[in-house]
């Protein structure tokens, strides 16, 4: 077999190529027929030479039929032929990128179709000829004929259109303003299109720079919406308008709307007059009463002072009726005042409410703190007791919380005979809102007389109590539970009366929602003391149901096993199986808890101590005795027996800290829990005339009545009490110091001061002694502020001051040794602590 030659294969490549060629002639030449575009190819004078397929198509004919024959008569109208004929001259001429729009004729029963013509002139032996390429834009024409017709539409309703609307360009050059603007400002919209700088001159010349940074953030895409200026109108009348911006994209720039709110603007004035008005009278009525709040409380504080005196001395049965009466007549002037001045003040809108970080914990126990002498007057318990699972640190207003809390256990306490009062705080029925808040239910619930059925509805309105013979026989004014609705209203809750039945008790309860704490708050256990009480086990010894739920919601959320009985029956139950097993008697508990003072008839606290660690196997038992006042002799025998006690009220922190500290130490629980009353043992040692170290107080008060009252209340505190009173005086006495037998000024200890008094008021000297403090770089002195407002309102404004206390009139002498300890041991403890 022959084999092929170089030139054999150079004779089928070229014949390979030829047929190649052949290929792609033919596939060009569909393409060109059936593809999506109209081809034209065309003579010099315009006939047509050949066409495609899809032109052909377009005008309904086959492609033979328009041969030689003017491709302008296939076309709308002899204006679409001239820009034909135009359009092939520019051609003929050498002119690159040229395009038109033509129309041709609509095909007999169709549409015609609008098309885009590109091409270009080709020159040959038989002359020009024009190579055309036509693109269908029907869809685009539509479109652009619709917009066009929404264009005008919308163009109508902005002519016609009440607001005064412009249009700006991205540079934030005007390119449209409707007629609007003539009406007003009084220029039409041709001048205001020629205006230098519009729309500047048109507003007031105090709102031009606000509108220019309107119209600067316009330019940067971000919108505005109901600014208020004012505009200038041609008469030199001005007028309110409320103006509005929207961006409308980096390429159509962005436009205003301007709306006349003259009339709007009139009403809120009227309105605001007379609301101020309103707001004047109200807070003028508000002022009369807080001056006369001070000017009855002030003289009340020697009244009720004096007579707190005489009850201290030798009385007869008699004598002792009619101080009775002094006394139950003076508070109920001053819970009358107290009421009015509240409901005063929320009618005056005082009340608003805030959000500050508090310690729910913290302010059950100052509510239990503020509400126990009452409830001890009475011999009844009060308690609080919250879930374990509720976030304590929270944000919210927990100065009227506190309000409506006191308000509401002082009501229970006043219809409360024997028994007990209890503040409950549970999860809400929602118990997580929206936002992260948690739903809080607050419940206050009492042993007391109960609501007849008929009452129930009426005892929150003004004046009211559940019985019209209550009045008589408990007094008050009936405003309590109205001021407890409506600061729960406005914190976004609703009181209601939950449960009431007659000589059982009632409950009030309301929900409020809270987050939590966004302010870091200090605790009040630290984490070793929590860690000495974790994994413990406790037995309660109680006959109250309301406090083996409190102690075993605090007691196991702290991480304790807990068990509790009713009676001494009961707890021998308990112990007996172990002494007789011989087991340790440690496995059944580590405390025992004994509420009150008798756990068993006939025998006092120490001695059923005694008993119960003679007994094998239990003289390790730590024992916490809670909601006991005892004597000097008591606490002694107490510290002596190595018994823990917590007095009443009963408060969460207590309990953990003397548990924490029995755990600790023997003895050391004292120390802790009851250092007010250990110091209160000191002052009774003076009065036995044994030494005890003496501190040195100013006071500065201007009624000699009440300088009196407070004299004979600290007559039996080992201290030395100089007497100032003004804020002036104190000012420049507290510089001075306390002159010793030698001359020599020494520091004082506390400072005891009136904040309304003539020459210089209470705040100011505060604030220039807590400035002069700073400048000589001394440590702080305690101030406790006295005064005859509100007592939360005064609190956080003497707080706001530098004031460390405060304690309102008229004064009772318990609660002044009680601020007036708690400061000086702070205060020597924060020095003891700095120098070590």
């Amino acid at each position: 077999m022959q084999q092929p030659t170089v030139d054999d294969a150079a004779d089928g490549r070229y014949a390979s190529d030829e047929e190649s060629a052949g290929e792609l002639y033919s596939h060009a030449q569909t393409i060109l027929e059936s593809g999506p575009v109209g081809i034209a190819l065309l003579h010099e004078d315009g006939c047509v030479a050949q066409i495609n397929q899809t032109l052909a198509g377009w005008l309904g004919v086959r492609p033979g039929e328009l041969m030689q024959s003017p491709l302008a008569i296939w076309l709308e109208g002899g204006r679409d032929g001239e820009a034909l004929r135009g359009f092939l001259a520019a051609l003929r001429r050498g002119e690159k990128g040229l395009n038109c729009q033509l129309n041709l004729l609509a095909p007999e029963g169709g549409q015609g179709v609008a098309v885009l013509v590109q091409g270009m002139a080709l020159s040959s032996s038989q002359g020009v000829r024009y190579s055309l390429v036509l693109t269908d834009i029907t869809p685009h024409r539509t479109t652009c004929q619709r917009l066009a017709e929404e264009v005008e539409t919308y163009r109508n309703i902005a002519d016609y259109t009440h607001d005064w609307e412009s249009w700006f360009d991205p540079d934030g050059d005007v390119r449209w303003i409707n007629p609007a603007v003539e009406r007003l400002t009084g220029y039409g919209m041709e001048a205001c299109m020629v205006m230098d700088d519009y729309p500047m001159p048109l507003f007031h010349m105090e709102d031009q720079h606000q509108l220019r940074a309107l119209l600067k953030s316009g330019r940067d895409g971000i919108a505005a919406h109901d600014v208020s200026l004012r505009v200038k109108h041609r008469d030199t009348s001005l007028l309110w308008v409320s103006l509005s911006l929207q961006p409308m994209g980096q390429e159509l720039g962005f436009r205003t709307s301007i709306r006349d709110i003259s009339e709007r603007r009139e009403s809120e004035r009227v309105l605001e007059t007379a609301k101020r008005s309103a707001e004047t009278a109200s807070k003028a009525k508000s002022r009369f009463l807080s001056t006369m709040s001070h000017e009855i409380r002030s003289p009340m504080t020697a009244i009720l002072g004096v007579s707190e005196l005489m009850g201290a001395t030798r009385l007869d049965r008699q004598q002792r009726e009619y101080l009775g009466i002094m006394r139950r007549s003076g508070e109920s002037l001053l819970e009358l005042i107290d009421d009015i001045l509240v409901i005063s003040q929320s009618e005056a809108g005082l009340e608003g409410g805030r959000k500050e970080p508090f310690d729910l914990d913290q302010l059950l126990e100052s509510v239990m703190d503020i509400m126990s002498y009452r409830a001890s007057e009475k011999g009844v318990k009060l308690m609080a007791h919250m879930t374990g699972s509720l976030p304590r640190r929270v944000d919210g207003d927990g100065v009227r919380l506190r309000q409506i809390l006191i308000n509401l256990v002082g009501n229970a306490i006043k219809f409360t005979d024997q028994g007990e009062v209890v503040i409950h705080v549970l999860p809400g029925a929602a118990a997580t809102a929206a936002g992260g808040e948690t739903g809080y239910l607050f419940s206050v619930v009492d042993t007391g007389i109960g609501i007849p059925p008929g009452k129930r509805e009426v005892i929150f309105d003004a004046f009211t109590q559940g019985d019209d013979s209550d009045t008589r026989r408990y007094g008050g004014t009936g405003l309590g539970l109205t001021i407890c609705r409506r600061l729960v209203k406005l914190l976004g809750g609703q009181l209601i009366l939950a449960t009431s039945e007659i000589g059982v008790g009632s409950t009030f309860s309301f929900e409020l929602s809270m987050a939590p704490a966004s302010a870091t708050l200090s605790e009040e256990m630290n984490d070793t003391e929590s860690l000495a009480l974790y994994g413990r086990r406790a037995v309660l010894l109680s006959p109250s149901l309301a406090m083996q739920g409190m102690m075993r919601e605090l007691l196991e959320s702290e991480g304790l096993a807990f068990t509790s009985v009713e009676n001494h029956d009961e707890l021998n139950s308990l112990l007996e199986p172990i002494s007789i097993s011989g087991m340790d008697g440690q496995s059944l508990c580590d405390f025992l808890l004994v509420d009150g003072v008798e756990p068993f008839p006939g025998m006092g606290v120490v001695d059923y101590v005694r008993e119960i660690r003679q007994r094998p196997l239990f003289n390790h038992l730590r024992f916490v005795i809670l909601g006991i006042d005892p004597d000097p002799k008591e606490r002694h025998a107490l510290c002596a027996a190595d018994v823990g006690f917590v007095t009443a009220p009963l408060k969460r922190s207590a309990i953990l800290q003397v548990m924490a500290d029995v755990i600790a130490s023997p003895g050391r629980q004292l120390d802790h829990a009851c250092a007010t009353l250990m110091r209160t043992a000191a002052h009774e040692r003076v009065e036995e005339g044994q030494s005890s170290p003496v501190v040195r107080f100013l006071l500065a008060e201007d009624d000699q009545d009440s300088v009196f009252v407070i004299q004979e209340f600290l007559k039996s505190y080992p201290c030395h009490l100089d007497v100032v009173p003004d804020g002036e005086k104190a000012l420049e006495q507290f510089k001075n110091g306390s002159a010793d037998p030698m001359g020599t000024g020494l520091p004082y200890d506390l400072v005891i001061m009136d904040l309304q008094m003539p020459i210089m008021d209470g705040y100011t000297s505060v604030r220039q002694i807590r400035s002069w403090e700073r400048t000589q770089r001394h440590s702080p002195v305690p101030v406790l502020a006295i005064s005859a407002h509100n007592c939360d309102q005064g609190r956080q404004e003497s707080l706001r001051n530098g004031c460390d206390g405060h304690v309102c009139k008229p004064l009772s002498r318990r609660e002044l040794l009680k601020n007036i300890d708690f400061l000086i041991h702070r205060h020597r403890d924060n020095l003891f602590g700095s120098q070590s």
